[in-house]
C-alpha cells in the first residue's frame, strides 16, 4: 500500500498526519492477519490541491479521475482528504470507487474510525457491504446467500438496508422486516468491519472466513490486484527509474542486482524482510 496525504493548494489543511497514517497502516495489517493477507507500506508523500482535498465527488468519474495522476503502480493507492461529497450532496466517510480496486479514499472525521481504512481497503478486494441491497436482500436462513448481498455465506442477513422497516437503538436491531421466507429473526453482524455498525457504537473488528475467501479469489484473478503481490523473495534489477514511481517488495527477502538508479523526481521504495 502506497498513502497520500492531501492538503489545499497552499499545503495548509492537511487531511491526516505522518502518525496517523501508521496507525492507520498497523490496524489495516492486524486486521488482516488472521488470513495471512500481508501489507507492506511502502510510503507516503503529500498532494497540495484544494480540489482533490474537498472537491472530489466520488459518484462522478469525471471528478475522481482528478486521482489518476498519483496512482502508485504495484501498490494499493490511499488517500486521505478532508472531504469527499457524494451527487446526493451528503458526505462519504470513505470510497473505494469502483469494487474490486487499486485505489480508495478516507476522509479525515474516519480516520481511526470504525476501521474506514481496512473497510474500504475491503472493498478493494473485492468484499462488498454485508447489506449490499444491489444484488437483493439475503434471507435469514441463507437459503440464497451466494446471490444477495454480500454474496458470502458465513455473514448473517443484515437488515440495515431495507427501508422503513429498519430501525435500530444503539448497537441492537429493534425493526420489524420481514425476509422473502417470511422470517423475522433478523441477527446482524453487528462486529463485522463490512457492515455498517460501527456507526451506531458497535466495535466493528472482525472478518469471516467466507469474506477471506472471496477477497483472495479477487487477489488471484484481478489483473490489477494481482500486479500488487510481492514474490517470497526477489533479486532487482539493474533498473532505471525516470519520473515514475517504482515501487518493489518481497515478503522475505529483496536484492538488488546491479545498479537500481532513480532520477528526474522518481518515487523508489524497497520493501522485505531483510533488503540488501
Amino acid at each position: 500500500v502506497y498513502f497520500y496525504i492531501v492538503a489545499n493548494d497552499d499545503g495548509t489543511m492537511p487531511a491526516a498526519t505522518p502518525a496517523q497514517i501508521e496507525n492507520e497502516f498497523r490496524q489495516i495489517v492486524d486486521d488482516y492477519a488472521s488470513d495471512n493477507l500481508c501489507f507492506a507500506n511502502m510510503g507516503f508523500r503529500y498532494i497540495n490541491s484544494t480540489n482533490i482535498n474537498f472537491n472530489i465527488n466520488c459518484d462522478n468519474p469525471a471528478s475522481y479521475n482528478a486521482l489518476n495522476p498519483w496512482l502508485v503502480p504495484n501498490c494499493i493507492t490511499i488517500f486521505f482528504q478532508r472531504a469527499l461529497g457524494a451527487n446526493g450532496g451528503g458526505s462519504y466517510g470513505g470510497n473505494a470507487y469502483s469494487i474490486p480496486n487499486t485505489f480508495c479514499s478516507v476522509a479525515t472525521g474516519n480516520i481511526n474510525s470504525g476501521r474506514t481504512t481496512s473497510h474500504e481497503v475491503g472493498h478493494c478486494l473485492g468484499l462488498l457491504h454485508t447489506f449490499e441491497p444491489a444484488n437483493g436482500f439475503e434471507n435469514i436462513n441463507g437459503d440464497n446467500c451466494s446471490t444477495t448481498a454480500d454474496r458470502v455465506c458465513d455473514t448473517p442477513s443484515d437488515p440495515w438496508a431495507r427501508g422503513a422497516c429498519f430501525s435500530s437503538a444503539g448497537c441492537s436491531y429493534t425493526g420489524n422486516c420481514i425476509d422473502g421466507n417470511g422470517a423475522s429473526n433478523f441477527s446482524p453482524p453487528f462486529t463485522n468491519i463490512m457492515s455498517y455498525w460501527w456507526g451506531n457504537g458497535c466495535a466493528t473488528t472482525n472478518f469471516t472466513g467466507g469474506q477471506f475467501t472471496r477477497a483472495n479469489n479477487f487477489i488471484s484473478t484481478n489483473a490489477g490486484l494481482i500486479g500488487t503481490l510481492a514474490p517470497v523473495d526477489l533479486l532487482h534489477g539493474p533498473a532505471t527509474y525516470n519520473n515514475t514511481y517504482g515501487m518493489i517488495a518481497a515478503s522475505n527477502s529483496l536484492a538488488t542486482n546491479g545498479t537500481v538508479l532513480c532520477i528526474n523526481n522518481c518515487v523508489v521504495g524497497m520493501a522485505g524482510r531483510k533488503v540488501t
